[in-house]
């Protein structure tokens, strides 16, 4: 069932996802860097700081070839629009 978005063949390349909520844009990169060293190549982040959407544009900017980047915690039909 691929109404999901691919969740599940995201979930099964992925047994580790990391849920990260970005207090300020420049500890983005460093995250993203780090993940990768560890051979991590996905985060959720989540909607709760003021720079959040802001994280989330750069992060899908930014982010390595097949680097997966998720959201969470959304709270508002905005959020869920924004996405």
């Amino acid at each position: 069932m691929e109404s999901q978005f691919g969740i599940r063949a995201l979930l099964q390349n992925h047994p580790i996802i990391p849920v990260v909520n970005v207090e300020s844009i420049d500890q983005l990169e460093p995250i993203l860097d780090q993940l990768q060293q560890k051979s991590i190549h996905c985060i959720e982040l989540t909607l709760r700081s003021d720079c959040a959407m802001e994280a989330l544009e750069k992060a899908l900017q930014i982010r390595p070839e097949g680097f997966a980047v998720g959201v969470g915690t959304l709270v508002s039909p905005e959020q869920v629009k924004a996405c």
